[in-house]
């Protein structure tokens, strides 16, 4: 199908959509295919589609110094590229296109390379099994939501029937595969992976690290200004970066010890609008505030204005102890800057960040078929609404399947939750109000005499 429709672009003559959504005959005759580096390869699956398809004898393919054919002409003025996911950024950036045709995702950095293709207007084909697609499919998302025309479609292995699959546009042909041979497909695939493999459903939630954040029962909101607030014991978590914003989540355990995620900086509108996993690396995210000024932020957003009480603050040890490169700075340690303007922080042990990832989805976690009974069942960790980037991080924080690791994006305020379950691990809760009393009730009664003797002293120095 993907070949098919590769060659109605190119040797029909098949208009596209530019960027006010006008249908218009093709301007730019320059194509790009790009899929992962074996499918590539001379006999792979691409040339092979490619050679049942297109006209033969009317375009023709090289290496143009590649592993694979890279590059191709056509008889009519047609010419294009292939590129694989391997390749960097800058290589997808090389060239605008009328049209490209992505052959399963690609690396969801190299997405903006693409799109910015896409000012002349563009049409982007992409052809997928959605398993483990989860950030591509949410930038996809993302574009729709800004604008791009998007549209999607779902097909499934049953469709592929020689006698009962959808039939062709001419109504003389169905699928390729016997009834048998589907079900054996099916017999054979993974319980957890039938969905996006045989029904080509877009599991979003595939290779997430907390698939069980629900954003209908996670973000709650909360009243900073009531008698339940100001009994939190409230904490911070920072995520430094060299150069670049820091995130800084601010956490609170309530009494009855549910943990809620009350602040964060910087914000959706701090950042005019864009999420900080958009502009995380671009040139754009450079702080141009200095400690100094931080640390006013830091003191705005803790609430004490609320009457709420901090407790402690926690940061990464990566950056704790920097001495240069941290917003541009050369010298001390972000820890002796911030103490300077009263932010004092605290190192938790390496070891026990790690370890935290795994107590965040016990806390995300309650029986989801049953109802949500405060105190009998429901999550030990909330968000408020307005922590906009957190709610994203949290909802799209990836595994990166090729390093089977956590990948970077989205990854800052998932961190600084984990630095605060760290600081905050061994902690007993106490009782703001209680505590004021006890300090008010600790300070020494002025002994008469000594008050007098003192108030003498005053007027003999005025004197």
């Amino acid at each position: 199908m993907e070949t098919n429709w590769g060659k109605r672009c190119i040797y029909k003559e098949k208009g596209h959509y530019d960027v006010k959504g006008n249908f218009n005959p093709w301007k730019l005759r320059e194509f790009r295919i790009a899929s992962v580096h074996t499918n590539l390869k001379e006999g792979a699956a691409i040339q092979t589609e490619i050679g049942k398809w297109w006209p033969k004898g009317r375009y023709e393919w090289t290496k143009a110094g590649q592993e694979f054919p890279s590059s191709c002409t056509c008889d009519n003025g047609w010419s294009g590229d292939a590129l694989s996911y391997t390749q960097s950024r800058s290589s997808f950036e090389s060239k605008k296109t009328a049209f490209q045709w992505w052959d399963e995702p690609g690396r969801d950095d190299l997405i903006g390379a693409t799109t910015s293709r896409f000012s002349d207007g563009m049409l982007w084909f992409i052809t997928a099994t959605p398993v483990g697609a989860a950030a591509f499919l949410d930038v996809i998302d993302d574009l729709a939501e800004k604008g791009t025309r998007v549209k999607k479609h779902n097909s499934t292995a049953w469709e592929n029937s020689i006698t009962d699959g959808k039939p062709n546009h001419l109504g003389t042909k169905r699928g390729l595969r016997t009834n048998e041979q589907i079900q054996a497909k099916i017999n054979a695939t993974p319980i957890d992976e039938r969905d996006a493999r045989i029904y080509g459903k877009a599991n979003h939630k595939a290779g997430r690290i907390y698939p069980m954040f629900d954003m209908n029962v996670h973000v709650k909101d909360f009243d900073l200004g009531s008698d339940y607030a100001k009994r939190w014991n409230c904490f911070m978590a920072m995520d430094p970066h060299p150069k670049a914003y820091p995130f800084i989540q601010w956490w609170a355990i309530a009494p009855d010890g549910i943990q809620i995620l009350y602040n964060e900086w910087p914000t959706v509108d701090f950042l005019q609008g864009n999420y900080y996993d958009e502009i995380r690396e671009s040139t754009t995210n450079i702080c141009n505030y200095d400690i100094e000024q931080i640390s006013r932020f830091i003191k705005i957003f803790d609430g004490s204005q609320y009457g709420l009480t901090m407790c402690k603050r926690g940061m990464d040890r990566r950056y704790a102890k920097a001495t240069e490169n941290v917003h541009g700075k050369i010298g001390e340690s972000l820890m002796t800057e911030y103490a300077k303007y009263g932010i004092i922080f605290e190192l938790p042990p390496a070891e026990l960040i790690e370890v935290q990832r795994e107590a965040i989805r016990k806390d995300f976690r309650y029986d989801n078929q049953k109802p949500i009974v405060s105190g009998l069942n429901e999550p030990q960790m909330y968000v408020m609404p307005h922590c906009l980037n957190s709610i994203r991080m949290f909802y799209r924080h990836y595994w990166d399947e090729d390093k089977e690791v956590e990948a970077e994006r989205y990854k800052e305020g998932p961190d600084c939750a984990r630095i605060f379950k760290a600081i905050s691990a061994n902690w007993k809760y106490k009782d703001p109000v209680i505590e004021a009393k006890k300090k008010n009730n600790s300070k020494p009664a002025v002994n008469p005499f000594i008050e007098r003797m003192q108030k003498e002293l005053a007027e003999i120095a005025l004197c």
